[in-house]
Protein backbone atom coordinates (compact mmCIF):
# COMPACT_ATOMS: atom_id res chain seq x y z
CA UNK A 1 0.00 0.00 0.00
CA UNK A 2 1.47 3.33 -1.02
CA UNK A 3 0.83 6.98 -0.31
CA UNK A 4 -0.39 7.20 -3.90
CA UNK A 5 -3.15 4.68 -3.04
CA UNK A 6 -4.18 6.81 -0.06
CA UNK A 7 -4.21 9.99 -2.15
CA UNK A 8 -6.22 8.29 -4.90
CA UNK A 9 -8.73 6.96 -2.38
CA UNK A 10 -9.13 10.38 -0.79
CA UNK A 11 -9.53 12.04 -4.20
CA UNK A 12 -12.12 9.48 -5.29
CA UNK A 13 -14.07 9.85 -2.07
CA UNK A 14 -13.90 13.65 -2.31
CA UNK A 15 -15.31 13.41 -5.82
CA UNK A 16 -18.23 11.43 -4.40
CA UNK A 17 -18.92 14.14 -1.84
CA UNK A 18 -18.76 16.90 -4.43
CA UNK A 19 -20.97 15.14 -6.93
CA UNK A 20 -23.66 14.03 -4.52
CA UNK A 21 -25.22 10.72 -3.62
CA UNK A 22 -27.11 10.18 -6.89
CA UNK A 23 -23.91 10.46 -8.91
CA UNK A 24 -22.08 8.19 -6.49
CA UNK A 25 -24.71 5.50 -6.81
CA UNK A 26 -24.41 5.64 -10.60
CA UNK A 27 -20.62 5.72 -10.82
CA UNK A 28 -19.83 3.42 -7.90
CA UNK A 29 -22.45 0.67 -7.86
CA UNK A 30 -20.52 -1.16 -5.15
CA UNK A 31 -21.66 1.43 -2.60
CA UNK A 32 -24.95 0.21 -1.24
CA UNK A 33 -26.99 0.17 1.92
CA UNK A 34 -27.03 -3.32 3.43
CA UNK A 35 -30.46 -4.65 4.36
CA UNK A 36 -31.76 -3.36 7.73
CA UNK A 37 -31.16 -6.75 9.33
CA UNK A 38 -27.49 -6.82 8.29
CA UNK A 39 -24.83 -6.78 10.98
CA UNK A 40 -23.38 -3.28 11.11
CA UNK A 41 -20.05 -4.41 12.55
CA UNK A 42 -17.38 -4.72 9.88
CA UNK A 43 -14.65 -7.18 10.91
CA UNK A 44 -11.25 -7.23 9.23
CA UNK A 45 -8.96 -10.27 9.41
CA UNK A 46 -6.05 -7.89 9.96
CA UNK A 47 -7.11 -7.50 13.58
CA UNK A 48 -9.85 -4.90 14.03
CA UNK A 49 -13.55 -4.20 13.68
CA UNK A 50 -15.78 -1.13 13.31
CA UNK A 51 -19.46 -0.75 14.10
CA UNK A 52 -21.10 1.80 11.81
CA UNK A 53 -24.47 3.57 11.98
CA UNK A 54 -27.36 1.62 10.49
CA UNK A 55 -27.97 4.07 7.64
CA UNK A 56 -24.35 4.34 6.48
CA UNK A 57 -23.24 3.06 3.08
CA UNK A 58 -20.44 0.52 2.61
CA UNK A 59 -18.12 0.29 -0.40
CA UNK A 60 -17.21 -3.26 -1.33
CA UNK A 61 -14.43 -2.62 -3.84
CA UNK A 62 -11.95 -0.20 -2.30
CA UNK A 63 -8.75 -1.63 -3.76
CA UNK A 64 -5.97 -1.21 -1.22
CA UNK A 65 -8.40 0.11 1.38
CA UNK A 66 -9.70 -2.13 4.16
CA UNK A 67 -13.04 -0.34 4.60
CA UNK A 68 -14.67 2.69 3.01
CA UNK A 69 -17.99 3.82 4.44
CA UNK A 70 -20.07 6.95 4.25
CA UNK A 71 -23.05 8.66 5.75
CA UNK A 72 -26.32 8.13 3.89
CA UNK A 73 -25.95 11.50 2.14
CA UNK A 74 -22.21 10.95 1.58
CA UNK A 75 -21.19 14.18 3.27
CA UNK A 76 -18.98 12.11 5.61
CA UNK A 77 -16.61 9.52 4.13
CA UNK A 78 -14.47 7.30 6.36
CA UNK A 79 -11.75 4.82 5.42
CA UNK A 80 -9.33 2.45 7.14
CA UNK A 81 -6.06 0.72 6.28
CA UNK A 82 -3.69 -1.64 8.01
CA UNK A 83 -0.20 -2.95 7.40
CA UNK A 84 1.04 -6.11 9.08
CA UNK A 85 4.52 -6.75 10.44
CA UNK A 86 5.84 -3.19 10.16
CA UNK A 87 7.01 -2.67 13.75
CA UNK A 88 9.73 -4.40 15.67
CA UNK A 89 8.30 -3.86 19.16
CA UNK A 90 6.09 -5.61 21.66
CA UNK A 91 2.51 -4.52 22.36
CA UNK A 92 3.66 -3.19 25.74
CA UNK A 93 6.26 -1.00 24.01
CA UNK A 94 3.69 0.17 21.45
CA UNK A 95 1.15 1.02 24.17
CA UNK A 96 3.76 2.96 26.14
CA UNK A 97 4.78 4.98 23.09
CA UNK A 98 1.20 5.68 22.02
CA UNK A 99 0.25 6.95 25.46
CA UNK A 100 3.30 9.11 26.17
CA UNK A 101 4.70 10.42 22.87
CA UNK A 102 2.60 12.56 20.52
CA UNK A 103 3.72 11.24 17.12
CA UNK A 104 2.85 14.57 15.50
CA UNK A 105 2.20 15.64 11.95
CA UNK A 106 4.93 13.62 10.24
CA UNK A 107 3.35 10.22 10.92
CA UNK A 108 -0.09 11.41 9.77
CA UNK A 109 1.35 12.92 6.60
CA UNK A 110 3.19 9.70 5.78
CA UNK A 111 0.39 7.25 6.61
CA UNK A 112 -2.91 9.09 6.17
CA UNK A 113 -2.74 12.30 4.16
CA UNK A 114 0.18 11.91 1.76
CA UNK A 115 0.46 14.91 -0.50
CA UNK A 116 -3.14 16.17 -0.44
CA UNK A 117 -3.30 19.83 -1.49
CA UNK A 118 -3.25 22.63 1.06
CA UNK A 119 -2.88 20.31 4.07
CA UNK A 120 -2.94 22.26 7.34
CA UNK A 121 -2.93 20.60 10.74
CA UNK A 122 -5.24 21.94 13.42
CA UNK A 123 -4.02 19.49 16.07
CA UNK A 124 -2.43 16.13 16.81
CA UNK A 125 -3.07 14.40 20.10
CA UNK A 126 -2.84 11.23 22.18
CA UNK A 127 -6.09 9.36 22.83
CA UNK A 128 -4.95 7.11 25.67
CA UNK A 129 -8.56 6.48 26.71
CA UNK A 130 -9.94 5.26 23.36
CA UNK A 131 -13.27 3.48 24.08
CA UNK A 132 -11.92 0.28 22.53
CA UNK A 133 -9.36 -0.06 25.31
CA UNK A 134 -6.27 0.40 23.12
CA UNK A 135 -4.58 3.82 22.73
CA UNK A 136 -4.83 5.78 19.51
CA UNK A 137 -3.22 8.95 18.21
CA UNK A 138 -5.50 11.50 16.53
CA UNK A 139 -5.18 14.43 14.14
CA UNK A 140 -7.51 17.12 12.87
CA UNK A 141 -6.54 18.74 9.59
CA UNK A 142 -7.93 20.72 6.70
CA UNK A 143 -7.13 20.20 3.02
CA UNK A 144 -8.59 20.78 -0.41
CA UNK A 145 -10.06 17.59 -1.88
CA UNK A 146 -11.41 17.76 -5.42
CA UNK A 147 -11.49 21.58 -5.17
CA UNK A 148 -13.56 21.36 -1.97
CA UNK A 149 -12.19 22.69 1.33
CA UNK A 150 -12.49 19.71 3.68
CA UNK A 151 -11.83 18.89 7.31
CA UNK A 152 -10.58 15.49 8.44
CA UNK A 153 -10.33 13.51 11.66
CA UNK A 154 -7.56 10.93 11.37
CA UNK A 155 -6.22 8.12 13.56
CA UNK A 156 -3.12 5.95 13.88
CA UNK A 157 -2.43 3.07 16.23
CA UNK A 158 0.00 0.17 16.40
CA UNK A 159 -0.58 -3.35 17.74
CA UNK A 160 0.68 -6.89 17.07
CA UNK A 161 3.58 -5.38 15.08
CA UNK A 162 1.06 -3.76 12.69
CA UNK A 163 -0.05 -0.24 11.84
CA UNK A 164 -3.75 0.69 11.72
CA UNK A 165 -4.78 4.08 10.35
CA UNK A 166 -7.34 6.09 8.44
CA UNK A 167 -9.91 8.74 9.08
CA UNK A 168 -13.02 10.59 8.04
CA UNK A 169 -13.56 13.78 6.13
CA UNK A 170 -16.38 16.16 5.28
CA UNK A 171 -16.61 19.48 3.45
CA UNK A 172 -15.46 22.16 5.89
CA UNK A 173 -18.80 23.95 5.53
CA UNK A 174 -20.46 20.84 7.04
CA UNK A 175 -17.80 20.12 9.68
CA UNK A 176 -19.55 21.49 12.76
CA UNK A 177 -22.72 19.56 11.97
CA UNK A 178 -20.87 16.31 11.11
CA UNK A 179 -17.84 16.16 13.43
CA UNK A 180 -19.65 13.99 15.99
CA UNK A 181 -20.22 11.31 13.33
CA UNK A 182 -16.54 11.33 12.40
CA UNK A 183 -15.54 11.08 16.05
CA UNK A 184 -18.06 8.26 16.59
CA UNK A 185 -16.55 6.28 13.68
CA UNK A 186 -13.02 6.43 15.12
CA UNK A 187 -14.24 5.66 18.63
CA UNK A 188 -16.12 2.59 17.30
CA UNK A 189 -12.92 0.86 16.16
CA UNK A 190 -11.98 -2.18 18.23
CA UNK A 191 -8.70 -4.04 18.08
CA UNK A 192 -9.51 -7.76 17.89
CA UNK A 193 -6.06 -9.36 18.21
Amino acid sequence: MTLKTIALAATAAAAIIGAGAAFAQTVLPSIATPPPSADRTLVHAGGYSITIPTDWLVSTDGEGIDFTVGSADLTVICYTFHQSDVLNMTDDEARAGLTTDNLGETIFTKLVFGDVPELTYISTSIQADHPGGWPFQRAVATAVLDSTPSTSYAFVTFKQKGAFYGGCFTPTKDFEARKAEMDQFINAIRMTK
